[in-house]
């Protein structure tokens, strides 16, 4: 089989990539699936928030571990407690708020990829323009 075909694989708990800047560690990500999607473990504070943004070239879910988010996508917005799954398209602005305890998430985008914009964003020296334009995500 060559490194191009995709190949079952299993992490084990706590054997991710730390990923400082998603609260947590890349579980899978571009090489181990072939580009196809990137899995993050995440944790984040409680009243933690991210603003609203667009993905131009991947959609983003994630599975609610803990915690309760309030998540805005487009017009919509929903409440997603734990045991919840929410899924954010391409090309659709979103943001998230979390309630008043930590909360903790399962990330996947699709295609793989996300996991370099956070990379990215813990580098000593982000340009914020620059990063948005290289992983083609904006901020509003």
């Amino acid at each position: 089989m060559s490194s191009n075909e995709p190949r079952g694989l299993c992490i084990d708990s706590q054997s991710g990539e730390p990923l400082p800047a998603a609260g947590g560690e890349l579980l899978v990500g571009g090489p181990q699936t072939v580009g196809r999607l990137s899995a993050i473990h995440s944790t984040a504070p409680a009243g933690d928030s991210v603003p609203l943004h667009v993905h131009h070239q991947s959609d983003e879910c994630f599975y609610v571990l803990a915690g309760r988010y309030t998540v805005t996508c487009g017009l919509d917005t929903f409440e997603a407690g734990a045991g919840s799954f929410v899924y954010l398209p391409q090309g659709v602005p979103h943001a998230y708020q979390l309630g008043d305890e930590p909360g903790r998430k399962l990330i996947i985008a699709v295609p793989a990829g996300l996991e370099n914009f956070f990379r990215d964003m813990d580098s000593a020296h982000v340009d914020l323009d620059e990063l948005q334009h290289r992983h083609a995500i904006t901020f509003l």
